[in-house]
């Protein structure tokens, strides 16, 4: 079998030898890393000619993988920091009882074309709703929560007083450029809703 570019192969895929009794297989050898695919099979009584031939059925995976390999080698990783940003008027008024902004992980790698997570919570409980937002600081990673469709630059997470410690999980997705050279990006998190904001709402990394 024959691609356009380089693929890389893991083991276990076969291809169908089409009307054969009994069903038969033709199991992959070799190729990975090549643009040739090599499969192989001792010829058994009852083979046919033109099925052996005719190999129009598609390939069988077994739980094997072909991916292009050109796209493999150009994945960098994308080194993530994570940071919770202090507001500022918080701590001026030396208010040490005031809630903060945990993250559960202050740096992340992810692969370019992959996922990596981190969670945020509060460490105490609010009076009211506190809206925190997570912004990366530039296009080099998109932001997601669980469910959703699209990546964006930013993601916003409620907590309520009867949620301020179930930690909140956000997908960080490296996006894939044109080289394998390493990355890096940063993302910030503070408290956006002037309900928190005037009740001097802290923020640290945990």
């Amino acid at each position: 079998m024959t691609y356009d570019r380089p693929v890389t192969v893991t083991p276990r895929i076969q291809w169908d030898i089409e009307n054969s009794e009994p069903h038969a297989n033709i199991d992959y050898v070799s190729g990975s890393s090549t643009r040739w695919l090599v499969f192989r099979r001792t010829v058994q009584s009852g083979d046919l000619a033109e099925n052996l031939i005719a190999l129009n059925s598609p390939l069988q995976l077994n739980s094997g993988t072909i991916t292009d390999a050109t796209v493999a080698a150009n994945l960098g990783i994308i080194s993530v920091l994570i940071e919770a940003v202090k507001n500022q008027d918080a701590y001026a008024h030396g208010n040490a009882s005031l809630a903060e902004i945990l993250v559960g992980r202050s740096t992340l790698a992810v692969t370019e074309g992959s996922t990596g997570t981190y969670t945020v919570r509060l460490n105490k409980t609010p009076v009211g709703n506190v809206v925190v937002r997570a912004t990366r600081s530039d296009s080099t990673i998109g932001l997601q929560r669980p469910g959703e469709a699209a990546r964006a630059a930013t993601e916003t997470l409620t907590f309520s007083s009867t949620t301020w410690n179930t930690a909140q999980t956000i997908l960080v997705y490296g996006e894939a450029d044109a080289d394998a050279a390493p990355g890096s990006a940063t993302i910030t998190h503070a408290v956006v809703d002037a309900q928190s904001s005037t009740r001097r709402w802290t923020s640290g990394s945990r």
